[in-house]
């Protein structure tokens, strides 16, 4: 699966999910990387999610398709470990992106009903809080960060520059310059401790 995530998150700028690929714990991980790059918690955010009609399948719309096979799955005595890591890890990628958004600003390709989305995101912590304690201590303790590091600034490898990001450089002011200096050392003794 490693392999097609990567390849997802390199290749693909249109994803189509054709019908039933929520029962597809493959499918699901990669609707949950394709969904994490329009956050912005990957290299890039240019990607679009249909179905397979050719209709935007937004994240709320997505999160009720995985959370209605999940229950259907787990309600016939079915393993849906997988489908529950999975809606987990959508769920609080989403409530971090939620929260994040307003200060970092708008435009990262992501539009949805959050009240939707809240909805669905309920029904399913519950019974995976309830029925897979382990998925929802796993994703707890992913390290939190005010927001993906790809949408705070961006990083030329070649020239070893770390760049803000312009709603963040304007948000910051004059603390800009110390921040992005000593983030640039930081990332520059990386670079070169991996080469």
């Amino acid at each position: 699966m490693a392999m097609w995530i990567a390849f997802v998150e390199k290749k693909v700028t249109h994803m189509v999910m054709v019908d039933g690929w929520q029962y597809s714990n493959g499918a699901g991980e990669e609707y949950l990387q394709a969904v994490l790059m329009q956050m912005g918690d990957r290299g890039r955010t240019n990607m679009t999610i249909t179905d397979q009609h050719g209709k935007t399948l937004k994240l709320h719309k997505g999160l009720r398709l995985l959370t209605d096979a999940f229950l259907d799955v787990h309600s016939r005595g079915m393993d849906a470990g997988n489908m529950a890591e999975t809606l987990a890890r959508l769920i609080e990628a989403e409530r971090r992106y939620a929260a994040s958004r307003p200060k970092i600003g708008h435009g990262h390709g992501l539009s949805y009903d959050r009240r939707e989305f809240t909805s669905f995101a309920d029904k399913a912590t519950t019974l995976i809080e309830r029925d897979y304690p382990d998925v929802e201590s796993i994703v707890k303790k992913v390290p939190t960060a005010s927001f993906p590091l790809s949408t705070i600034c961006s990083l030329d490898a070649d020239s070893e520059t770390l760049s803000l990001n312009p709603p963040v450089r304007a948000k910051l002011g004059q603390r800009t310059k110390s921040i992005a200096r000593s983030q640039t050392c930081t990332v520059r003794k990386k670079l070169r401790s991996a080469r």
